[in-house]
């Protein structure tokens, strides 16, 4: 019994669900449809090959009972003819370029216009008038003519119809076609309906070209019809020249792989002597084996013509036709079985080859599934960070020492812009004390002058530490860099195994800068109001004595004033860059949490995607197995039918 709608069936869904790329599933697809078309197709095909001159057409002539095709072969031309059953015989014929045997001819156009023009000179017409008329009907019937050719150009398929409407018998028509070598060359292909008895049985006869020819075009149109749609090819082998050299060569280089599908029939037995039949069997069956690798079931003998002679009642040349013909009969009922025994066999092969490469490809496809998610598992391994806090404290502590140094080595330079400008401070104004030249002089020193000083480099120091500030600042600013640098490098990693990597947040939310005015600002609060007081309480005695002592006096109680001004900036500054530089750290330890936290989200999304890929496969691969299992069952039981 065969399942073949149940194993296309199965086999379709197999293919739906078996996750395979568009490609591979449109061949499948592809499959089923061939196989179906065949199933489906009620007509059983025949292939008939043979050498010229082998008793080819005569044999097809011998199974549909008619002498419908001529025994000369069509040398030249790379064509087959297909006969089908048929009410009555009809043609149509594919052809390149129409033969003129059934184009209008023109002759008769021009004898018809010479006796139209003769009846008008009869009937005294004027000379130009007639000239004009022939003229006219000239050109006319080649108007007519180019249209006619003009339309072959579309389409050079003749019907039955157009053959009997050139008054052509269709018989006659097949002889010309079947052995006329100028019509034969320009035939594409023949299609020939006939009410054999034979044929009823859908049997469409497919006459192949043949095989001794030189144009490789016989051999490929054989190859493609034995293989794509014959379901039995009869190999045609004359008595008199068993299994020759060249029908073997081309027999093993073209249908190699279809030779059990052939079925062999040795002709014209009826020209070797009754006692040499045997012998002449046992000859060709071992050069079927020793040349073609191949040792038919049954080895047919016939005499086509012998049927032939008895259909057209020419006289027998042997002396028991009947025996031939019986023979011949009983060959054409084996000849159906065969046909119906080997259609089945074809699409249980078809369906075993459609299965054959269904197991392959899903095998194949789920292995290179599990490679696929082996090696991104072995590369999310390799290339993410394992210890993660590890290295989220590595980062942090070479960034904070970073940021130490540099705030130490910015602490020091304002350090030394404080005290240089103290010095320099205190050098303007003992310069400014000891260089007035009287008391109004001094007195103006001391009221005024001293505290322009102190405005003037206080600005020049602010100037400085602001600068300085902004060395910080530009530090820090290389310290993110660099951790970016690093990050970035980790998370191109990420985007190389496919994970979806998303920073613009994360660099939004995390930039590193400092506030320069908290420093500057410290660095421009000198102490005013008590150096001012200070200053106060000098000026009640400043100008009592000598000038010189009292300038050296009010050197020594403004200059220890000066100092401590100084130092109170220092004071100030350094608990403000320290606390800086603590914010600095802080915004370098957001940055990194941001990063690593949105690392680890990316990871543990890509791990999720493994785990639920893992979860897939597994399903996937339970699937496939089972229909792998099916598969090999179904494959089987195929194999045991076919036994």
């Amino acid at each position: 019994m065969n399942n073949y709608d149940d194993h296309i069936q199965f086999a379709d869904n197999v293919i739906e669900r078996s996750q395979l790329p568009e490609s591979q599933r449109g061949e499948l697809h592809q499959l089923i449809q061939r196989i179906q078309q065949r199933q489906n197709d009620p007509n059983l095909y025949l292939a008939v090959i043979g050498e010229f001159s082998s008793g080819k057409s005569t044999f097809i002539n011998a199974l549909i009972r008619d002498n419908l095709l001529k025994t000369s072969a069509l040398v030249t031309t790379a064509a087959a003819t297909r006969l089908r059953y048929g009410q009555e015989i009809n043609i149509e014929i594919n052809f390149r370029q129409v033969p003129e045997i059934i184009k209008p001819r023109r002759f008769w156009t021009r004898n018809a216009i010479s006796a139209i023009i003769r009846f008008l000179e009869n009937l005294g017409l004027d000379f130009d008038i007639v000239t004009a008329i022939e003229d006219f009907l000239n050109d006319a019937v080649a108007f007519l003519f180019s249209l006619f050719n003009s339309s072959n150009n579309l389409t050079n398929i003749i019907t039955s119809e157009d053959i009997r409407a050139k008054g052509i018998d269709i018989r006659e028509f097949i002889h010309k076609v079947t052995s006329e070598e100028e019509i034969a060359q320009e035939v594409i292909d023949v299609n020939i309906n006939h009410p054999a008895t034979f044929l009823q049985n859908n049997i469409v006869i497919i006459d192949l070209p043949g095989t001794n020819a030189t144009n490789t075009r016989h051999a490929q149109i054989t190859r493609e019809i034995v293989e794509n749609e014959a379901d039995v090819a009869i190999v045609i082998i004359p008595a008199t020249q068993p299994v020759s050299d060249t029908l073997a060569e081309f027999l093993i280089s073209t249908i190699q792989s279809s030779l059990d599908r052939c079925i062999f029939v040795v002709s014209r037995m009826d020209q070797i002597r009754q006692r040499e039949h045997n012998r002449m069997l046992a000859n060709v069956r071992e050069r079927l084996v020793d040349q073609l690798e191949v040792n038919p079931n049954k080895l047919y003998s016939c005499s086509a013509q012998v049927v032939m002679d008895d259909v057209t009642g020419e006289q027998q040349a042997v002396n028991n036709p009947e025996f031939w013909i019986e023979q011949f009969t009983q060959m054409q009922v084996e000849i159906i079985e065969s046909l119906k025994a080997e259609r089945n066999a074809i699409i249980s092969e078809n369906i075993q080859g459609l299965f054959g490469q269904l197991f392959n490809q899903i095998k194949s496809y789920l292995q290179s599934q599990w490679n696929q998610y082996k090696e991104k598992e072995s590369k999310i391994q390799k290339e993410t960070i394992q210890d993660i806090e590890y290295f989220k404290n590595q980062q942090y502590r070479e960034c904070i020492n970073m940021i130490d140094r540099t705030a130490s080595r910015s602490e020091n330079k304002i350090n030394d812009h404080v005290d240089n400008f103290r010095d320099r401070t205190t050098a303007k104004v003992k310069e400014a004390i000891f260089g007035a030249s009287d008391w109004d002089g001094l007195k103006y020193v001391v009221n005024t002058k001293v505290a322009t000083i102190l405005r003037e480099q206080q600005n020049l120091l602010s100037d400085s530490i602001q600068n300085e500030c902004q060395n910080l600042s530009q530090s820090a600013h290389e310290v993110g860099q660099y951790f970016d640098k690093k990050i970035t490098e980790v998370y191109r990693s990420l985007q190389a195994l496919g994970g979806r990597v998303e920073t613009n947040s994360v660099f939004a939310s995390s930039n590193i800068s400092i506030n320069t005015y908290s420093v500057i600002s410290s660095a421009q609060q000198l102490n005013s109001s008590s150096f001012g007081n200070a200053m106060a309480g000098l000026f009640s005695h400043v100008f009592r004595g000598l000038l010189d002592e009292r300038k050296q006096k009010i050197w020594n109680e403004i200059r220890p004033k000066i100092y401590n001004c100084f130092a109170e900036i220092k004071q100030q500054v350094q608990p403000t860059v320290k606390k800086d530089a603590d914010n600095l750290k802080t915004a370098i330890n957001q940055r990194i949490n941001a990063y690593i936290t949105h690392y680890k989200s990316v990871v543990d999304g890509m791990l999720n995607e493994q785990k639920m890929e893992l979860q897939r496969l597994t399903q996937l691969q339970a699937t496939i197995q089972a229909d792998l299992g099916e598969i090999e069952r179904r494959q089987l039981q195929i194999k045991v039918n076919l036994r």
